[in-house]
């Protein structure tokens, strides 16, 4: 996965999700590649804890929509909910157990 966030152009939108368990195999190098998405939650060490995000790659990390502390996990934008208006007409990422 950080090989792959290495190699994406500044300004790509990515949405990526794990349910159940995102953090047993989640480096330190992961953890690095998604703070370059936005992302600043840090699962690592959390029991089975899922992980939905959408963040752009160069973002500061804490820019991200992000959810993954929680048992159930919901990132949305645009009119797909409780989500933020960015002229998209709809993207959500749902996780729940």
């Amino acid at each position: 996965m950080a090989a792959f966030i290495g190699t994406l152009p500044a300004g790509t939108i990515v949405a990526g999700a794990v349910k159940d368990d995102g953090a047993s195999a989640l480096s330190a190098a992961g953890y690095r590649a998604l703070g370059e998405l936005g992302c600043s939650l840090d699962i690592r060490g959390r029991f089975r804890a899922s992980h939905a995000f959408i963040g752009v790659k160069g973002a500061p990390p804490g820019s991200a929509l992000e959810d993954g502390l929680s048992f159930q996990g919901r990132v949305a934008v645009g009119d797909a909910g409780r989500g933020f208006s960015v002229g998209l007409s709809s993207v959500e990422i749902t996780s729940s157990r």
